[in-house]
């Protein structure tokens, strides 16, 4: 009778762990809380991010900061959805989507063009599977990094395909402008800003220099310091035919950015993943930055507009 008993609390346990682990349907959920740390299998997420002082990890957002976040991300659909309706009614611009990112392009096969795709495509496969085996899953894909590592490195692999199938080159047009801004901003803001204000603000004595050698591993520096040169080789200097930006290089940039955005704040913050802590709702150093990206994302489009057709 006692074992009867005890089996079946034992059971009940079970099946109690089961309901409380975490789902990804728990996150479009509204009975759920914001924070589902507490739903995690283990404490990993909360060890990995002591480092960061309690305020840009504990506690709600502010308020300033979430109403500037939705202001934001409203304005940018709204005058994207408004300049597409003026752009596409004009008569001079009444192109089907494939004229438009691609026009008369081509590909042909073994050229130095084609050569560097081939190259860089499996040399970049090479580091993304380095990246994987250092950890054995896939998890690195949720860092902005790896998202525009693995963008360029598809496009890589699209322009040395296309002469066999030209039908992706309305991928390689779609992707052009999200690699070049992604790889300026990663560039950017990990050279200059992260990486800075992490060794600097965040760590001290032997963590900072443990730090400091993951940061430059040879991985790591071929996603962020390497990763603007394959952009540019890639999009600009190896493209088969000048042209420059134009409304569909902004609705693909607005929805890649604008997804990694809703990614970021709705899956990963809610399990405590604070890859890139400035842009942290918890404390007004987030609107500031969200600042310096847009500027960085105007200025990105002024100056590769004006290198594309130089």
């Amino acid at each position: 009778m006692c074992i009867v008993k005890k089996d079946s609390n034992q059971a009940e346990r079970k099946r109690d762990s089961v309901d409380e682990r975490l789902s990804l349907r728990d996150f479009f959920d509204p009975k759920q809380p914001w924070d589902l740390r507490d739903r995690l299998p283990d404490n990993s997420i909360r060890t990995m991010f002591k480092y960061l002082p309690m305020k840009f990890t504990e506690g709600p957002w502010k308020p300033v900061a979430t109403w500037t976040l939705l202001l934001t991300l409203s304005s940018v659909v709204y005058f994207t959805i408004d300049s597409n309706i003026k752009y596409y009614a004009s008569s001079n611009n009444s192109e089907s989507i494939m004229n438009e990112f691609v026009g008369d392009k081509s590909y042909p096969a073994f050229t130095m063009a084609w050569y560097y795709n081939v190259a860089s495509f499996f040399w970049m496969a090479y580091v993304s599977w380095c990246i994987y085996d250092t950890s054995k899953s896939f998890r690195a894909l949720v860092f902005f990094t790896i998202c525009s590592w693995t963008i360029m490195c598809i496009r890589h692999g699209l322009c040395a395909l296309a002469p066999f199938l030209p039908s992706v080159r309305l991928w390689i047009g779609i992707l052009r402008f999200p690699v070049l801004l992604s790889a300026s901003v990663t560039f950017g803001i990990w050279n200059f800003v992260l990486l800075p204000v992490i060794t600097m603000v965040f760590l001290k004595g032997e963590k900072r220099s443990n730090f400091l050698r993951f940061a430059f591993k040879w991985w790591m520096c071929q996603i962020h310091i390497c990763n603007i040169l394959f952009a540019y080789l890639n999009a600009v200097f190896f493209e088969p035919k000048a042209q420059a930006l134009h409304q569909g290089d902004v609705n693909a940039v607005v929805v890649y950015i604008v997804a990694y955005m809703l990614f970021y704040y709705c899956i990963l913050d809610r399990i405590g993943i604070q890859l890139y802590p400035i842009f942290s709702p918890r404390t007004y150093i987030c609107i500031p930055s969200w600042l310096m990206v847009a500027g960085i994302c105007l200025g990105n489009y002024v100056f590769w507009n004006k290198i594309l057709t130089a």
